[in-house]
């Protein structure tokens, strides 16, 4: 299997699998079936997701650094800039969130219980609706202008195809679950990128 067609498939598995256990029907199954287990069903749906990734980052790093072009000064200060702006993103939209309930690990928690929380919208979830995706996408947007090669542009490339998928699945259940109030919320705030809308 060519380099190329490694990170193709890594890519496949990452994409099958942290898509199904995100589905409504797999985590209905599983609370059903194996109600003992659901409690850490979300710990193990990003234990995997992050193995998954690994996997995913492994066939990209065993890529051979073929260049697309001849890498400039220039270029690679934008990509550092690019990639340290998707950074603080990611750490603005992380402040938004309860840690050990994003991670599952309030699992652990004696107090833990399984209640539906409460839509947020504040901090930087007033401009943008996916802030971690929009750091992420800007991550690996600079990576690729930092060290423009062949594995590079497919990281990007298969990035943001797999988070605008996602998306749009992520904000179905989001509807189901929050029903006119996020309707509301997606026509008041861009998804990724803070542009001005029309009212």
């Amino acid at each position: 299997m060519t380099p190329y067609l490694f990170i193709v498939a890594a890519w496949l598995v990452f994409g099958v699998l942290h898509s199904l256990m995100a589905s409504k029907r797999v985590k209905e199954w599983v609370r059903l079936k194996m109600v003992s287990f659901y409690h850490y069903y979300r710990l193990l749906y990003n234990l995997l997701a992050l193995l998954t990734f690994g996997l995913v980052l492994g066939a990209h790093r065993s890529a051979p650094a073929e260049y697309l072009w001849v890498p400039y000064g220039w270029m690679s200060y934008l990509g550092a800039t690019v990639i340290l702006l998707g950074l603080v993103v990611i750490g603005m939209a992380v402040r938004q969130y309860d840690l050990s309930e994003f991670t599952g690990l309030d699992v652990f928690r004696k107090s833990h219980a399984s209640s539906a929380s409460s839509l947020i919208r504040s901090g930087i979830l007033r401009y943008v609706r996916h802030p971690l995706y929009s750091g992420t996408i800007l991550i690996s947007i600079g990576l690729f202008l930092f060290t423009p090669t062949i594995s590079n542009s497919l990281l990007a490339l298969f990035t943001m195809l797999y988070i605008r998928i996602g998306i749009y699945f992520e904000e179905k259940k989001l509807i189901d679950t929050y029903g006119e109030t996020y309707q509301h919320y997606q026509r008041q705030v861009p998804m990724l990128w803070p542009l001005p809308r029309r009212s």
